[in-house]
């Protein structure tokens, strides 16, 4: 499953669609956790962390193809930070091989 590796290399349009992926599979579970009992809890947050884990092994593929440190994925959990981050590695070009 290359999609949840940390090794390798990300474009730019595959970081992008990966991102809007997980926004739209993460962003109608935040309207509903204040409904569902402890157990529902449980697993609407294996959900969030497994998509959160999708994000940001994509950051650190991403970091290396633009020739970033892939560490630097870390700074999405940052609130602002993390935003202007994301936008770097949408318009930073890849480095050649």
């Amino acid at each position: 499953m290359g999609f949840l590796s940390w090794n390798g290399r990300t474009q730019r349009l595959r970081f992008f669609l990966i991102t809007v992926l997980c926004a739209v599979c993460c962003a109608p579970v935040e309207a509903f956790v204040s409904e569902l009992s402890a157990p529902g809890v449980t697993g609407v947050s294996l959900w969030v962390l497994f998509w959160l884990w999708v994000q940001l092994s994509a950051a650190a593929r991403r970091s290396r193809d633009a020739g970033l440190n892939p560490w630097m994925a870390l700074l999405l959990f940052v609130p602002i930070v993390g935003l202007v981050y994301q936008l770097v590695l949408f318009f930073r070009r890849s480095r050649p091989c």
